[in-house]
């Protein structure tokens, strides 16, 4: 594998502010930087976690992979006062999700692994599962090729609102979704060996999220990564204390939000989160389903204002000691809950997390925390061999492939091919017949002015059918130079997808498993990228 840097702007104004560390900077409480790095740890040492409690649930909840060892030698390092985490996570994506959840990953262990040595203390790379989430249409599909179209496979069972850790996994539906999966990425001397791992991790596997946690414990089962889930059960019996603080400071933890926010418009860079004042930043599990709590000017929680379930400040802080399983975060205070709960040295953030981060400054500090650094995780392109070839015969840069859409260039290239000008003649015929005929149709209606209709549907159909002929030649023109047209919706649909998408945002990372090998991750996983923050391009 090759590594290069390619300089790509990130779409999102307040990440490429951060990273390039301008005007945003004011809505962050460090940089990125070791430095910055180094003052964050000096700054947790002033804080207190309920380590032990922690370490057992981790321990009991990684326990439970096929592939483990790594995960539990790396939670013993919690029960260290001295230790901290590098965090990131994600939405239990279907087989991971898009490839940006890997991304995530190796970026957590990069990142861990050079502080770990840099602080030389005990450094944990984390990544928190989204099990709480309850989006499931956007957990259930990958993208697949589909003649030259990219299509949706879905897996079709209803969930109504139910979080992802409770979803009963329908095994033989998803053994069957996966089999047409790798029928649409076409058979190599690869698949085989991926089908039958998969169909044991379903076997394995209960709900979505454990088939998640399952599948990357299993492409970084070299690694010491460990699992958290947000959804779990056991994880609300150590967050009951934190969703009473929320509860008591709900109000403050939205005015808060609010201000930063308002402050964060006012510069430009619009709202990553929607401002309402009657958020209350929790989320109530009723009858299976999760609803977002509102709360009124009387202090009274509500999900939807028809409904007879409504609770005093009271009764939802006992609701949060006795039943803590029925609370759950939304995107205000999950961040804030991960800081109560784990000694977070850094989080690692895509585009849009920086974007939303940004709007939270203030509520860390209504609790008297500071928001832990932001490292941008790594965005990156895998390009193959076939495409890189091609692009450096057509004189095409790779950052233009990237950021524009191919269709264009390729448009540009088919006419400079065409030897006829089909489409000039053929308007040039349709001018001389209108003409021509003209003639016709002003004889027919001196005969008779109720021919004037039928002569004016004569003249059309003539009209269409040198339109159709013209279409004909042009298909025939086309056909001759299909291969090469293919090539450009190949490569696009590979590295720019659905009309210039990051292909991190499209692609699965098995269907490059599927290409080039079951360890192709861990190949990748020990490639020593650049300590720098630009796209990151590798050629396979």
């Amino acid at each position: 594998m090759i590594v290069k840097d390619v300089e790509l702007s990130p779409k999102t104004k307040v990440a490429n502010d951060y990273i390039n560390q301008q005007n945003v900077t004011r809505f962050f409480d460090y940089g990125f930087s070791d430095e910055c790095l180094a003052k964050r740890y000096h700054d947790l040492q002033a804080r207190s976690y309920e380590r032990k409690r922690l370490v057992s649930h981790l321990k009991m909840y990684n326990k439970q992979f096929l592939y483990h060892e790594g995960a539990l030698t790396e939670v013993d390092k919690l029960a260290d006062e001295k230790s901290v985490a590098v965090v990131g996570g994600q939405q239990a994506g279907i087989l991971t999700g898009p490839l940006y959840t890997i991304h995530k990953v190796l970026t957590i262990l990069n990142v861990a692994h050079k502080q770990e040595q840099k602080l030389g203390v005990p450094v944990v790379p984390l990544f928190w599962i989204a099990g709480e989430d309850h989006d499931f249409d956007e957990i259930n599909h990958l993208f697949v090729t589909k003649g030259d179209q990219l299509k949706k496979h879905v897996i079709p069972q209803a969930t109504n609102k139910a979080p992802a850790s409770t979803i009963h996994m329908d095994q033989s539906l998803v053994q069957e979704w996966v089999t047409d999966l790798f029928r649409y990425f076409g058979e190599t001397k690869s698949t085989k060996e991926i089908l039958l791992k998969l169909e044991e991790l379903i076997e394995r596997s209960s709900t979505y999220v454990h088939f998640f946690a399952e599948v990357i414990r299993w492409l970084f089962k070299d690694t010491n990564l460990v699992l958290i889930d947000s959804g779990d059960e056991q994880l609300r019996t150590i967050e009951s204390p934190h969703f009473k603080q929320m509860i008591e400071q709900n109000e403050q933890i939205q005015t808060s939000f609010l201000a930063q926010a308002e402050k964060l418009q006012a510069m430009g860079y619009g709202t990553p989160i929607e401002l309402a004042n009657d958020q209350a930043n929790l989320f109530y599990l009723h009858d299976g389903q999760r609803q977002l709590l509102k709360r009124d000017a009387e202090g009274t929680y509500y999900f939807s204002k028809n409904e007879a379930v409504r609770f005093s400040q009271v009764e939802l802080l006992e609701i949060a000691e006795k039943e803590p399983q029925r609370l759950s975060n939304n995107v205000v205070t999950r961040p804030l809950m991960q800081e109560m709960v784990l000694p977070v040295l850094a989080f690692v953030a895509g585009p849009g997390e920086i974007a939303y981060w940004a709007t939270l400054k203030q509520v860390f500090h209504s609790f008297h925390y500071t928001m832990p650094p932001l490292i941008p995780r790594m965005n990156i392109t895998i390009v193959d061999r076939e495409s890189g070839k091609w692009l450096e015969k057509k004189g095409l840069a790779l950052e233009t492939v990237l950021q524009e859409s191919l269709q264009a260039e390729k448009e540009r290239w088919y006419r400079e091919q065409r030897q006829w000008d089909v489409s000039t003649v053929a308007n040039d015929v349709i001018a001389q017949v209108e003409q021509a005929h003209e003639r016709l149709r002003s004889l027919a209606t001196d005969i008779d002015p109720g021919l004037a209709a039928l002569s004016e549907k004569n003249g059309q159909k003539i009209h269409s059918e040198v339109r159709f002929l013209e279409q004909k030649m042009e298909e025939r023109i086309r056909e001759g130079y299909e291969v090469e047209l293919r090539r450009y919706d190949h490569v696009e649909r590979h590295l720019s997808p659905l009309g210039g998408a990051p292909q991190e945002r499209i692609w699965n990372i098995f269907y490059f498993l599927n290409l080039y090998g079951s360890d192709f991750l861990t190949r990748m996983s020990r490639v020593d990228f650049p300590q720098t923050h630009s796209h990151k391009v590798i050629y396979v």
